[in-house]
């Protein structure tokens, strides 16, 4: 179970991390255009799969601060659907992002 501290402390993780990776995630994507490393995982799909993680668990967390909070829902459903927004866009520009897998993350999920 998820309280008002916890969900609090996701969004406050994420609200910044999701914009430096989704930076990052932009700029990788740029540098990989000019080269041809078609056999490797792309860095642009890794730190996009954070920023994707980010925003699944900031969702979550709203979510979670809704029950909280019924009067103000206006207002987090609004950071709901800019938040779902975000997603969309990104799984659309990097749609392997999801499948990418990160060393020491990752691996146990698809070995095991």
């Amino acid at each position: 179970m998820v309280n008002i501290n916890d969900a609090i402390e996701i969004i406050r993780w994420y609200q910044s991390q999701i914009y430096v990776k989704l930076n990052r995630a932009g700029k990788s994507a740029l540098e990989e255009e000019s080269t041809d490393y078609t056999d490797f995982p792309r860095d642009s799909d890794g730190s996009a799969k954070v920023a994707l993680i980010g925003t699944d668990r900031s969702i979550f967390a709203w979510n979670i601060l809704s029950l909280y909070f019924p009067e103000q829902k206006t207002q987090i459903i609004n950071f709901i659907s800019l938040l779902e927004n975000i997603k969309n866009r990104v799984e659309i520009r990097y749609p392997c992002a999801r499948d990418f897998v990160r060393p020491g993350f990752d691996e146990m999920e698809h070995n095991g």
